[in-house]
């Protein structure tokens, strides 16, 4: 198996040529071809074995990136490795909204435990008179 750099440099050749022949324009005019002149010399063995060169290089980079793929995944995503799984995640939100209802309830009953010792000085009296002026203000 081919190192994963010798893959990238392989692929960064394939697309700066597929995007220079994509740019490049055709300046020569072929004409009109013909595909049934010179049929007759066309050597079908050589373009079979042509063809079965070309699908076993494609079958074997295939299986080489799957078994990549499958093993080392970071190699080829980078990314992948660093994305939690959505459960995970979910379990973290869980906890967290958790946690904040202890706190909401927490301070619910401190705030209970006050009221009567703030109602027994006076100062939700006060308060009630300063939301009322500002009301009628």
């Amino acid at each position: 198996m081919a190192p994963p750099y010798l893959w990238m440099g392989l692929m960064v050749v394939a697309v700066a040529t597929g995007a220079h022949s994509a740019s490049e324009e055709n300046e020569l005019d072929y004409g009109f071809w013909n595909y049934r002149e010179g049929a007759d010399s066309v050597n079908v063995a050589t373009v079979r074995s042509v063809t079965r060169v070309l699908d076993a290089w494609g079958k074997r980079i295939f299986n080489e990136i799957r078994t990549l793929l499958h093993s080392q995944p970071s190699t080829l995503l980078p990314d992948y490795s660093r994305v939690r799984p959505l459960s995970e995640s979910l379990n973290d939100l869980f906890r967290e909204v958790s946690l904040l209802r202890r706190r909401i309830t927490e301070l619910s009953h401190r705030l209970a435990t006050l009221e009567p010792f703030l109602r027994h000085h006076g100062y939700l009296e006060e308060a009630k008179e300063g939301e009322h002026e500002e009301a009628d203000g």
